[in-house]
């Protein structure tokens, strides 16, 4: 192994003690590009990035005990599913026109939102941001697993 290896080994494990111990027992990764464009036709997309760095996050033992992101990767099933393939917990955004299967049918984030009871919802400040309290409303639904056969049943909920 030359020199230049054997530095990007010891800084790759510099950087992963340090994570574990700012990450804590209760974790969490945010998957959130830093809007770089995407150059060329050979470069891995958003998704696929995202997916693998959460992949060898769990791989390296960092004590992650959920993952959030934003639409842009909360749309994608792929990295949903690989999250739970993982037993990673998540709380993902998706856009208003995600559907949602199930063996009664199929139906939009926003008409289910439409749908839900009055009582159903709860408002709950994230904190303060640059424009003051960030203040958002918020209700809970139980959504069905994937409709493929899966023998074990997940340990989580939707």
């Amino acid at each position: 192994m030359n020199s230049s290896v054997r530095a990007a080994d010891a800084l790759r494990d510099d950087v992963r003690a340090y994570v574990a111990e700012r990450l804590g027992a209760d974790g969490v990764l945010i998957t959130d590009d830093t809007g770089f464009i995407k150059k060329g036709t050979t470069s891995a997309t958003k998704g696929e990035l995202a997916r693998d760095i959460v992949r060898c996050c769990i791989a390296a033992d960092l004590p992650a005990a959920w993952v959030t992101s934003d639409e842009a990767y909360g749309q994608d099933w792929h990295f949903r599913c690989l999250l739970e393939q993982l037993d990673v917990g998540y709380v993902v955004a998706v856009p208003k026109s995600q559907q949602i299967k199930s063996l009664a049918g199929m139906w939009r984030i926003d008409q289910l939102i439409e749908e839900a009871p009055v009582d159903a919802w709860q408002r709950l400040s994230c904190g303060d941001g640059a424009k003051g309290p960030r203040v958002y409303d918020w209700a809970a639904a139980k959504l069905p697993a994937n409709l493929i056969f899966d023998p074990d049943p997940p340990t989580q909920h939707r």
